[in-house]
């Protein structure tokens, strides 16, 4: 995932970090910037945001993209329409678990 800024550490800057794009399962670029972080495929929604996103999905329906789309591919979407999407840089206390040998690995940390 691409974002606004690069991660700093600094947990009190006033000015929110917006998604500017992320890298699709079917290999559409981010638009070739320096990745920011990797997205682990959890959203909030607000109301106004969850608006936003059942009109993407319904035009997605519509244009016959829908089920072959993916989170990331939505939210692009949703951002090539403007949307704006904040992003939240967590580091620290996460494993990339993909299959069961990474599984054991996490279950010895635990």
């Amino acid at each position: 995932a691409t974002c606004s800024r690069a991660f700093t550490g600094e947990y009190l800057d006033e000015e929110p970090i917006l998604l500017s794009a992320i890298l699709t399962t079917d290999g559409d670029s981010d638009g070739g910037e320096e990745p920011s972080g990797e997205f682990i495929g959890l959203i909030k929604l607000s109301a106004k945001g969850a608006e936003a996103v059942k009109r993407e999905l319904a035009a997605m329906k519509n244009e016959g993209v829908l089920e072959a789309a993916d989170l990331p591919t939505l939210l692009n979407r949703l951002i090539a329409g403007g949307e704006p999407i904040e992003a939240l840089y967590v580091t620290g206390h996460w494993l990339d678990v993909d299959d069961a040998f990474d599984l054991a690995k996490a279950r010895n940390l635990v």
